[in-house]
């Protein structure tokens, strides 16, 4: 009788460390998002289809787009978090939350602007958008008085 591995159970890794590259970072935010599978941020179901390129298909379906079986909306695990609608790919996203967690002074638009390269507009935005996204989940965390 073979032995047979136990596979490892999932769970959210708690240190962000470097991705090399969008794929990657992507499939680390599904995994700390929903460590029990896709849920639709739309109907909450956990019912999904996972979109294909289909053969002779003019238009491309970019990778981690599911469609819910429920109320048949696609979603993505950017959908409803302060990374949706933006163009900057979510390595980037991840390697700026890394910074800020790791930084004593804080980080500022400018040091955003000279470490990744893209404009002081853009890295204000980028700045904007997490921090607004940390304010809200510290008041919505703390107890009422």
């Amino acid at each position: 009788m073979a032995d047979r591995e136990t596979p490892p159970k999932k769970h959210a890794p708690t240190r962000i460390r470097r991705h090399a590259d969008d794929h990657e970072a992507r499939l680390y935010f599904e995994q700390i998002r929903w460590p029990d599978g896709p849920v639709c941020p739309h109907c909450q179901d956990p019912r999904y289809m996972t979109l294909r390129e289909q053969p002779g298909s003019r238009s491309p379906v970019r990778p981690g787009v599911y469609k819910c079986k429920r109320c048949r909306k696609q979603y993505t695990v950017t959908v409803g978090t302060p990374f949706e609608g933006t163009h900057l790919p979510l390595n980037q996203w991840l390697d700026m939350i890394r910074l800020l967690c790791e930084s004593r002074e804080g980080i500022n638009a400018r040091h955003l602007h000279a470490r990744f390269g893209f404009s002081y507009t853009t890295a204000c935005s980028a700045l904007r958008r997490l921090t607004s996204a940390v304010v809200a989940t510290q008041t919505t965390e703390m107890p009422a008085p």
